[in-house]
C-alpha cells in the first residue's frame, strides 16, 4: 500500500557528469499519457523539481541521463517522487526538441568529450504526438517492406 497522491506529473530528465555533478535538468509538465507514453507535455522549469534533482544526485550515484518522474502534490504543493529510471525516459525527444540533446551528450560524457552544461539549456516547447498507422493492399518497393519476411509472416497467423 501507498499514499494516494493527487497532483500535476512531471517528468525530469537529467544529465549526470561521472563525478555526480548535475549537468542538466529538463522538467516537463505532462498533460495526456498513451500506454504509458507522454503524448502531450510542455517544458517548464519549477526550481524546486531542480533542488530535488541536486538532492538525487547527491544521494544517489547516477552517471548518463536519467528518467525521473514527480506528482507535485496537490495539497501541499511540494513535489514527490514516483520512480527513477537509470536511462532516457520515452519523453526524452521534448528535452531534444528543446535544444538538449542528453542523449548525444551521454555520449560525449561516455568517451571522456567535455559537455558545457551552459550550452543545456532547454527552449520552452510544446510536444504533441501521435501514432498514424498506413494501410497498403499491396507491398511495394516505395514501402521499403521485405516481402520474403512478409510471407513468413502470413505463414505464423
Amino acid at each position: 500500500m501507498q499514499e494516494y497522491i493527487e497532483g500535476k506529473e512531471y517528468l525530469l530528465d537529467m544529465l549526470v557528469s561521472e563525478d555526480g555533478r548535475l549537468l542538466c535538468v529538463v522538467a516537463k509538465k505532462v498533460f495526456e499519457f498513451s500506454d504509458g507514453i507522454p503524448i502531450k507535455a510542455v517544458i517548464e522549469p519549477r526550481n524546486e523539481l531542480v533542488d530535488l534533482a541536486k538532492k538525487l544526485c547527491k544521494s544517489l550515484k547516477f552517471f548518463g541521463v536519467i528518467s525521473v518522474g514527480t506528482l507535485i502534490d496537490k495539497k501541499d504543493m511540494k513535489p514527490k517522487l514516483i520512480e527513477i529510471n537509470p536511462r532516457a525516459g520515452t519523453s526524452v525527444i521534448l528535452s531534444v526538441g528543446a535544444g538538449c540533446n542528453l542523449p548525444l551528450s551521454a555520449v560525449y560524457l561516455a568517451l571522456g568529450k567535455p559537455v558545457d552544461p551552459a550550452r543545456l539549456v532547454p527552449r520552452s516547447v510544446y510536444m504533441s504526438r501521435y501514432h498514424e498507422e498506413i494501410f497498403l493492399e499491396e507491398p511495394s518497393a516505395e514501402t521499403n517492406i521485405d516481402t520474403g519476411k512478409l510471407s513468413q509472416f502470413d505463414q505464423h497467423i
